[in-house]
């Protein structure tokens, strides 16, 4: 399982560091003219959110599955809810069409790859969490 793992975190992280590459760009172009309307703090909360996924993806990716499932279980949900949140406000039923097509596998591989991947490792962090209790 460990090499399937480190397999699949490596192809996650590609994909994920473009996008956290671009999320800290528009991060930056934000925060300075930061006015608090809704949409403005929906997506901070999404760019954050998505960090911290990455910083999951990266701990998935070194193996700290094993010692730290509950830290790994919280990273990654916020960079699932981070695609949840991006996708919904920004894209609309648009997005989800198309996330739900695949009509553009590259550009598709980029965007949702690193949250499939992410979803295999919350559900590997929950098992892992329940066959400790």
């Amino acid at each position: 399982m460990k090499s399937l793992d480190l397999f699949l975190s490596v192809l996650a992280f590609v994909p994920a560091s473009i996008l956290v590459f671009f999320s800290t760009g528009v991060f930056v172009t934000l925060i300075p003219e930061f006015e608090f309307e809704f949409r403005k703090i929906i997506a901070v909360l999404y760019l954050l959110l998505g960090i911290a996924g990455y910083i999951g993806i990266i701990f998935a990716m070194v193996g700290r599955l094993e010692t730290k499932p509950k830290l790994i279980l919280t990273l990654l949900s916020c960079g699932i809810l981070s695609f949840i949140l991006f996708n919904s406000f920004e894209g609309g039923t648009r997005a989800w069409k198309w996330i739900f097509t695949i009509e553009e596998p590259g550009e598709w591989f980029l965007l949702v790859w690193p949250t499939l991947v992410s979803i295999y490792f919350v559900i590997r962090a929950i098992r892992k969490l329940s066959h400790n209790n």
